[in-house]
């Protein structure tokens, strides 16, 4: 019998996302294995300013949990106090976090030897396969796969796999994308003796442009229908789950703008979206009439379930400003992280 799936938040290191992994309560975090990618920052140019910045943020949020460490949005061959930009950041955070390094096929040799350094000692790495690196023969993957391990050192029981196909939508990736993971994971040489395997997808649109003010919207979360369909499959281990929690895979390309009051709620098969009007008078305050509305809505899991449902349940009652566009992705975020640690530990299913 397979153990309880692990839920693996792929975040893109925000504030938000900071923070709502802070507010965790300490069941959830031990079944939570996050993804933090690393962002080059607009304002800063420095390397190591970006990169400090964040494992500052997780020092006082993610404590000493584990965590998966991603900083392929850099070069990672440039050279930063000697060391891989990975090298330098898992060393910089391992003097107070348990980061874990993530690679992926494509990676320099100079990059694997930094983290096959850096998971030396049963700490491990993280191999994170792309869409494009499933679109091979099995015998072309698993040969890089070994490659890669040899560079680094580790056996596979030191590695946490992370089958990501990003970004899906439709009944049709659905379907082909579950049957594409199952011929991967069916196909891989050391499948049973991985650390542990993660199928990730992120299915919530890049952004609420199609979302009329004060009309509600609803996403399928096919990226939770993918998992359950790979799932279905018998399965000679447990497979945990990944998303994108309530972002999309990419970031959204432009100037940012300040968005009108908002909330991204996760329901068992769909997100329900709600926002306000950016010109409205109320400003701000419009947040409160999204929390109420959505609190009465018939799928509202309950207050119960977490801080992110008692604060949307409370609204004005709660002694709560209205916060900002951080506090409202915070929200949303920490929301969803509740609510699928409780369906998987439950349900068996995200």
């Amino acid at each position: 019998m397979t153990a309880t799936p692990r839920y693996v938040p792929i975040l893109k290191g925000k504030r938000g996302e900071f923070d709502a992994l802070g507010n965790l309560t300490e069941p959830t975090r031990a079944s939570v294995y996050p993804l933090i990618e690393v962002l080059p920052s607009p304002e800063e140019q420095d390397v190591g300013a970006d990169i400090d910045k964040a494992i500052a943020a997780l020092r006082t949020r993610w404590f000493q949990e584990p965590f998966m460490l991603d900083l392929s949005s850099f070069d990672l061959d440039e050279r930063y106090e000697g060391r891989t930009i990975l090298g330098y950041a898992i060393g910089v955070a391992r003097g107070f976090l348990r980061p874990v390094a993530v690679v992926r096929l494509g990676d320099s040799d100079a990059v694997y030897a930094d983290a096959g350094q850096a998971g030396a000692n049963g700490i491990g790495v993280a191999i994170r396969l792309i869409s494009e690196d499933l679109d091979v023969e099995p015998e072309e993957l698993n040969e890089e796969l070994d490659r890669v391990l040899a560079i680094m050192e580790l056996d596979p029981a030191e590695i946490d796999l992370i089958v990501d196909v990003g970004a899906i939508s439709g009944g049709f990736a659905i379907t082909g994308g579950a049957r594409l993971i199952k011929g991967v994971l069916r196909d891989l040489s050391h499948f049973p003796d991985y650390r542990s395997v993660t199928v990730a997808a992120g299915a919530f649109p890049a952004d609420l442009s199609n979302v009329a003010a004060w009309t509600l919207g609803e996403h399928p979360r096919d990226d939770a229908a993918l998992y359950n369909r790979v799932r279905n499959r018998p399965m000679s281990r447990t497979i945990n789950f990944g998303d994108y929690a309530i972002a999309h895979p990419l970031l959204a390309a432009g100037v940012p703008f300040a968005p009108p009051p908002q909330l991204r709620y996760t329901v068992s098969d769909r997100w329900l979206s709600l926002k306000g009007k950016r010109n409205d008078p109320r400003g701000n305050s419009q947040f409160y009439d999204v929390c109420a509305t959505i609190a009465s809505h018939p799928a509202f899991v309950g207050a119960e379930l977490g801080e992110a449902d008692r604060r949307i349940a409370d609204g004005r009652g709660g002694g709560h400003g209205p916060g900002n566009a951080t506090t409202w992705r915070t929200i949303g975020t920490q929301h969803h992280v509740d609510l699928v640690v409780s369906r998987l530990t439950i349900l068996g299913e995200p």
